[in-house]
């Protein structure tokens, strides 16, 4: 049940991350932990724990996503839910930190003390060529 835990742990520092877009939404560890409960009572059973686990986690998922585009302003659930894909990418490894740095920052502020400035793997190693820009005035 690892990770479901992990997961768990993920969708409430989501939540917690939009008190940084606007105080009101503020959500108490009593609320999620109602949702989180509701889930493990009505999630569907199963034969083996890793089946049992990953309905808990989709369902738990689902739930949370539900209850919070319930509270958003309509303009802040897409950060929410990008906020809420970016975690559960990173806890099941499908991606790097390194690379939602990359995706959230770009290559000028990829740079860091200590490394070279190369991209992550999954990016074009060749910067983009600047042109000039063409003369208005005749020569």
């Amino acid at each position: 049940y690892r990770g479901v835990a992990r997961r768990r742990t993920a969708l409430y520092f989501a939540i917690l991350d939009m008190t940084n877009v606007n105080w009101m939404y503020n959500t108490s560890l009593q609320q999620f932990l109602k949702i989180f409960d509701t889930s493990l009572a009505t999630a569907k059973k199963a034969s083996t724990i890793k089946e049992r686990s990953n309905n808990i986690s989709n369902l738990v998922t689902e739930m949370v996503f539900r209850y919070m585009n319930r509270l958003l302003y309509t303009k802040d659930k897409a950060l929410f839910s990008l906020s809420l894909g970016l975690r559960i990418k990173l806890i099941d490894g499908i991606i790097k930190p390194l690379d939602v740095k990359f995706f959230l920052r770009g290559r000028g502020q990829y740079q860091t003390r200590g490394r070279s400035g190369r991209s992550p793997g999954w990016t074009s190693e060749r910067p983009p060529v600047s042109r000039p820009c063409p003369s208005t005035s005749s020569a």
